[in-house]
C-alpha cells in the first residue's frame, strides 16, 4: 500500500520525474539505433556489394532499375552542363528563376552569359566521352564517417573521384584517397585547386556565374552576401558550370 502511494505521490509531482521524459527518448533512440537504423560505419565497403555486372551508367543500364517516377520526371535530353549552344531560357522561366533571387531584369544575362564563356569553354568538355566504355565513379562527401576507414586506396582506384566544396585530403590520404578528378563548389565554399582537376562551378543565383568569369579573370568580385575568393586557382581549360534542368525543362 505504501509502494503505491509513493509511486503516485512521484508520478503527480513533476519535479520528481523530470528525468523519466528524458530516460524513455533514450531507450526509445537507442532501440531504434540498435535494430532499425541503416549501418554507415563502411560506406565504401557497401558499394563494392553491388552487383558488379549490373553498369549503372545512363547508356546500358536495365529497364527495370528504372522506376515509373523516374521515367515520368527525368528528361535525358537535357545536358548537366551549362554551354553556349543552349544558353537561351524560356523568358517565363527565366523571370521566375530571377524573381527567387529578387531581381526583375533580365536584359543583362545574355552579356553575362557571354562574359562567362569568353573564360570558360563553351562546349560540353564530355561529348567526346559519351561512347567509350563504362567506367566507374565515387563520390567522396566531408563527413568524418571516413575518418579510421582506411579505404583510401580504394577510392583511388575508381576512374572519377568527385569532391566538394572545402573537402581537404592532405593528411588524410589513407581515409579518403588523394586523387580528384573533379571538385564541385559554388562561390562561398571556392578553393584553389591543382592542375589537372575539373572544376564544377554549382550556380544558385546569377551573381555565382558572374563570379566565375571575375575569379578566372579580373577578380572585380570580392563579395556576394559574404566574402569570397577574389580569384581561384584552376585550369580554364577544365571549369565548366552546371545549370538547374528545371529552368530548361
Amino acid at each position: 500500500m505504501m509502494l503505491c502511494i509513493r509511486w503516485q505521490y512521484r508520478l503527480t509531482h513533476p519535479k520528481r520525474t523530470v528525468w523519466i521524459p528524458p530516460l524513455l527518448c533514450a531507450v526509445a533512440f537507442l532501440i531504434y539505433f540498435i535494430y532499425f537504423c541503416p549501418d554507415y560505419s563502411n560506406p565504401v565497403d557497401s558499394v563494392d556489394a553491388f552487383d558488379k555486372n549490373v553498369c549503372m551508367c545512363g547508356l546500358c543500364k536495365p529497364k527495370p532499375l528504372r522506376t515509373p517516377w523516374f521515367e515520368q520526371h527525368f528528361n535525358g535530353s537535357i545536358e548537366p552542363l551549362l554551354v553556349r549552344k543552349d544558353q537561351v531560357i524560356p523568358i517565363h522561366v527565366l523571370k521566375w528563376w530571377l524573381h527567387l533571387q529578387g531581381l526583375n531584369n533580365a536584359s543583362h544575362i545574355p552579356w553575362v552569359l557571354e562574359q562567362l564563356f569568353q573564360v570558360i569553354q563553351s562546349g560540353n568538355p564530355y561529348e567526346e566521352h559519351y561512347n567509350r566504355p563504362c567506367r566507374s565513379c565515387a563520390v567522396v562527401g566531408n563527413s568524418g564517417n571516413l575518418r579510421g576507414s582506411r579505404h583510401g586506396e580504394k577510392i583511388d582506384l575508381h576512374n572519377f573521384i568527385i569532391r566538394m566544396n572545402g573537402a581537404r585530403t592532405s593528411g588524410f590520404e589513407v581515409d579518403v584517397g588523394s586523387r580528384t578528378t573533379h571538385h564541385f563548389m559554388y562561390p562561398e565554399s571556392a578553393v584553389h585547386l591543382p592542375n589537372g582537376v575539373h572544376l564544377v562551378l554549382v550556380p544558385f543565383k546569377l551573381q555565382d556565374l558572374r563570379w566565375i568569369t571575375s575569379a578566372l579573370s579580373t577578380g572585380e568580385i570580392k563579395f556576394t552576401y559574404t566574402r569570397v575568393k577574389q580569384f581561384i586557382r584552376a585550369d580554364k581549360d577544365k571549369v565548366s558550370t552546371t545549370k538547374n534542368k528545371s529552368l530548361y525543362s
